[in-house]
């Protein structure tokens, strides 16, 4: 009997083990891609091709008529890291008060759109390439609401709400993320 018993509790040790080695083993897959790091490591479409199709031709008509808004924000990252890391903490519409530099992933210009069916303003942040980073690490947060003066535009302030955004895969050619404001 107590072969029995030290051959069962063998076994049970040996599955114990090795449930453990392969949630850690998980565990540090997703850890080992710094926040940080995320929006560097993306490619995203650059404003002057999401106004055209493949044949050039216009696709994108302003909010008010004619009115072209371009949101534009010169750093990723989330209030609660000090604007650091993937998230989103501030921007302004174009041409705003700040210099806009997008090299090296640090920032993104896109286009302010209306849902005719519902009223609301949104952006899409699209890629331009595919991701190598896994979909579940690509939702987008903010952590604090946060206000764009689109007042002289149109008419009103739209503000980013608090949440988490998350990335669609069927947005655009390789995902992307839609952010609808309030």
């Amino acid at each position: 009997m107590n072969k029995f018993k030290l051959l069962f509790l063998g076994t049970l040790l040996t599955i114990f083990t090795s449930i453990i080695i392969v949630s850690c083993t998980k565990e540090n897959e997703n850890s080992t891609i710094n926040e940080d790091q995320i929006a560097k490591s993306l490619v995203f479409k650059e404003i002057n091709s999401q106004s055209t199709d493949a044949q050039n031709r216009t696709v994108y008509t302003g909010v008010n008529g004619d009115n072209i808004v371009i949101v534009s924000w010169t750093e990723w990252g989330r209030a609660s890291r000090d604007c650091r890391g993937w998230g989103l903490c501030n921007a302004d519409w174009f041409p705003g008060d700040r210099g806009v530099n997008y090299e090296n992933g640090n920032g993104y210009a896109t286009y302010l759109q209306i849902d005719d069916t519902t009223g609301k303003y949104y952006l899409e942040v699209k890629l331009a390439a595919e991701s190598t980073i896994p979909e579940n690490l690509l939702d987008l947060k903010i952590d604090a609401d946060f206000e764009l003066d689109t007042t002289l535009e149109i008419g009103q302030k739209l503000i980013f709400k608090q949440g988490t955004y998350h990335f669609d895969s069927t947005l655009g050619e390789f995902g992307g993320i839609k952010i609808i404001l309030e």
